[in-house]
């Protein structure tokens, strides 16, 4: 099978030369298109999209490729498919980016929360089994069935709406697409930040396989192999194919602790780890030459024994402080290393299928290139963890949602299931000038949970049951018309309505785990309205005003977008409260204004891709605490509440730009500038303190205001007859990250504060087998620097505040190897 690097090149070959080259690899150096309309037109059909035909006879006209200098130094055209059809990423009048399966290789990515320095304002933060994104310093806050994400996630255009066991591995992925800003109209709720696109390989009809090792420090040991199968048996030959890629990781994290039996008093130290596995499949069956039949299934488990973080004194008093030992105890923690009386372990499942049957009929009357697809999935994921949440061996809190261990009983496993069905019409008209996509979308989703708290005295247990019963349908429609040649106008519109239903009881359990009391049942019910529009105009410079300048393409754009977050309910119930309904709160909306400038120069060495936004920010879902006094007045407890209380206006500038300076040499990198302020919060709560404050004017939390990111590789041939068939490429890469200063949860919080900081990672490559092996030496955070990532306050009730620290200097070495 050609290597990524290979296809790769076989683009640039497609791209600049005739369709003659891509039948006969020529040595001779090709005539470069005179224009960016040219290279777009001539080798790839209408609109720019390379077609598979195209693609398949120069990957085979490139098997050892002697590249012309113009040919080698051009940056490859990439295909997107954000409005839901593919057309040229220059050419798409949305913010994105594209990270190829070429540059994740390259860039040392294998998990999908390592790309958060690839992209400009993206954050990712949490654990091994849970993920929470944010784009543009939007996102969720929480994680559960309970509340929804503000950034939608997408495999295969299957909408993924739950974080658990979201860090998956990097398997069989050919690219991944994230748009940020609103994307409310094509893809639904839960866009508010932005979408991300992840697309999976498809089945060939080429036998073929790989397999890849990569082993390094921290007993890393990470593995995949790929099998491509042609099935070429009676009616199925050259219309049947399956793929199937099976991945593993098993590390060992950096946090030390130790563990003391709070039952025997032992003592023993554990490291924190992980040990994925997981499987993808997919099948592809050719009915008729123009309905396609696409089947996939995956299954991924993940088992992680995780750290807490390190234990940081704020104040030495706080709400419900039951031991004396306990500031002694924390105060003895340090990064990457404390204690417990509960070992913290957490992980989860996630499977499910998913496909889409595809009609094209292509000309039906007044319609152009018709495309009628169903989409439908059923997906499911499971997830359990048990939390030292006090980080030291003072039995103090323990959260958990695992079913059970010695001494303990601890709460049910969450569970959630998902269907999704939806019918989706592309097409064009007036000759092509007016592009059209519409559809409606079905979803429905069952999930439960079983959450568990034990405080002392360690007999005193309470275990809250959930059930959750929602669903959301919509109609979409958008249109694009080419007002003129250079000048075209986008208008969208979806209705969706969003129904969320949540049931609870809550136990009062004994030691033993038998039900003491039901102590309180509660329930919610409600349907969402929401309209999610979108104007957008692009202006293409004409080529004439183009020809005594460097610029080869100039696309500018401006866009108004809308989109929502789902609301839903409080699954707390007040024990003062005689009404057993829960407390709602409303769907999120943002309103997005953004300019942009897309441009390639210098005959195609430079590509530069610019966005300016404002966005408006209301009914913010955040956390906030309501005090519960008893009959003498006194403060009993803090019920943690999920409110619409805040609004904000976030601003920012986004750059990427893709510069070849010349023959072997890519320098890639990206600038992503952010200003989130709260413009009315007035019912904040003291992290500290737990007392009411006015954060009006604030950051938002994980709203980093400066993110960069560059990597500069230079790639030169390893030839001549001492080589001999090891002849190949030798790729040295320097990957560089910096991240401005942050406060994860508030100002009043110093223990909080992230200083600014500089990460740099190292790779040196080596393909040869005429590219079908590669072997690779690696290193990320070089310099071992230590940063801290987004905690947890218990500092109204304990005085404390969790710290977790980022992981530290990793190398390793990688080898893959692949055939077709």
């Amino acid at each position: 099978m050609p290597s990524a690097r290979c296809r790769t090149l076989s683009r640039f070959v497609l791209l600049l030369v005739g369709a003659s080259l891509a039948g006969n690899a020529s040595a001779e150096e090709p005539e470069a298109p005179s224009s960016y309309v040219e290279a777009m037109e001539g080798r790839s059909g209408a609109g720019g999209v390379m077609d598979e035909a195209d693609a398949e006879q120069a990957e085979v006209a490139a098997g050892t490729p002697e590249l012309s200098d113009a040919a080698r130094d051009r940056v490859e055209q990439i295909v997107v498919t954000a409005r839901k059809r593919a057309e040229l990423l220059e050419d798409t009048p949305v913010s994105i980016t594209a990270l190829s399966e070429n540059l994740l290789r390259e860039a040392n990515v294998t998990r999908f929360s390592e790309i958060e320095d690839l992209v400009p304002n993206m954050e990712f933060l949490g654990n091994n089994s849970n993920g929470r994104i944010y784009i543009r310093g939007v996102g969720q806050a929480q994680t559960g069935a309970a509340f929804d994400s503000g950034v939608g996630l997408y495999i295969d255009g299957i909408y993924l709406p739950r974080s658990q066991v979201l860090v998956f591995d990097v398997v069989d992925i050919t690219a991944i697409e994230v748009l940020r800003g609103p994307q409310g109209t094509l893809f639904g709720k839960n866009t508010v930040g932005g979408a991300i696109n992840v697309t999976t390989a498809k089945p060939s009809d080429t036998l073929e396989a790989s397999a890849w090792l990569n082993v390094g420090n921290r007993s890393q040991v990470e593995s995949r192999v790929m099998l491509n199968i042609p099935i070429d048996i009676g009616w199925f030959e050259d219309r049947l194919a399956t793929r199937i890629a099976f991945a593993s990781e098993n590390r060992d994290g950096f946090d030390t602790t130790r563990y003391t039996n709070p039952t025997t008093g032992e003592s023993a130290r554990y490291t924190s780890s992980v040990a994925n596995l997981s499987f993808l499949g997919s099948l592809q069956l050719e009915i008729l030459p123009e309905l396609i039949l696409d089947v996939s299934g995956s299954w991924l488990e993940n088992r992680a024994v995780q750290g807490v973080g390190e234990c940081v004194i704020v104040e030495e008093q706080g709400l419900g402080l039951g031991d004396p030992d306990y500031y002694p105890a924390c105060r003895a923690t340090r990064p990457y290393e404390y204690s417990a009386n509960r070992r913290s372990n957490g992980g989860g499942r996630n499977w499910g299928s998913w496909g889409t049957l595809a009609w094209r009929p292509g000309q039906m009357g007044f319609l152009e290139d018709l495309s009628l697809k169903y989409i439908g999935a059923w997906r499911g994921q499971s997830n359990h963890a048990v939390t030292d949440l006090d980080m030291t061996d003072v039995p103090m809190l323990i959260l958990a949602s695992d079913g059970g261990g010695p001494g303990f009983l601890l709460g049910k496993p969450g569970r959630s299931e998902q269907v999704q069905q939806e019918l989706q019409l592309n097409g064009s008209t007036l000759d092509g000038r007016l592009n059209f996509v519409s559809g409606v979308f079905g979803f429905w989703e069952t999930a439960e949970r079983g959450n568990a708290t034990i405080v002392p005295p360690i007999s005193q247990r309470t275990l809250n049951e959930t059930r959750f019963r929602n669903w959301t349908w919509a109609l979409y429609g958008q249109g694009t018309l080419d007002v003129t040649e250079w000048l075209g106008l986008t208008v969208g519109l979806r209705y969706t309505q969003d129904k969320k239903g949540a049931w609870q009881k809550n136990k009062r359990l004994t030691e033993t785990g038998e039900v003491q009391a039901i102590t309180k049942t509660g329930k919610g019910s409600e349907i969402f309205e929401a309209w999610t529009p979108l104007v957008n105009v692009a202006m293409t410079l004409p080529e004439q005003y183009l020809d005594e300048s460097p610029i080869d393409h100039l696309m500018g754009y401006v866009s108004w977008s809308q989109g929502f977050k789902g609301g839903g309910f409080n699954a707390v119930i007040n024990p003062s409260d005689e009404s057993d309904e829960f407390l709602s709160f409303a769907p999120e909306t943002l309103d997005n204004f953004e300019v942009g400038l897309k441009t390639v120069a210098f005959d195609r060495t430079l590509t530069v891709n610019l966005s300016v936004f404002a966005a408006l920010y209301n009914d913010i879902q955040v956390r906030t605490f309501q005090p519960v006094y008893d009959e003498a007045g006194e403060l009993e407890t803090l019920l943690a509440l999920t409110l619409n209380a805040a609004s904000s206006v976030n601003r920012g500038v986004e750059l990427d730009f893709n510069w070849r300076p010349a023959r072997g040499w890519r320098v890639e990198g990206s600038l992503g500038l952010l200003d989130a302020r709260y413009t009315d919060f007035p019912v904040g709560i003291d992290n500290v303190n737990g007392q009411q404050v006015d954060r009006s004017g604030q950051r938002l939390p994980a709203a980093m205001p400066i993110q960069s990111y560059m990597a500069v590789q230079y790639s030169l041939p390893v030839d001549g007859a001492w080589v001999g068939p090891m002849r190949g490429w030798l790729t040295p890469r320097m990957d560089w990250s910096y991240r401005a200063a942050v406060n994860w949860i508030g100002p009043e919080l110093a223990a909080a504060e992230q200083p600014a900081y500089n990460t740099l990672g190292l790779r040196l490559s080596y393909d040869f087998l005429d590219d079908r092996a590669q072997f690779a030496l690696w290193t990320r955070n070089l310099t071992d620097k230590r940063a801290s990532t987004a905690g947890v306050s218990l500092a109204s009730f304990y005085g404390v505040y969790q710290r977790p620290w980022m992981p530290g200097r990793t190398f390793g070495a990688e080898f893959a190897y692949s055939f077709s």
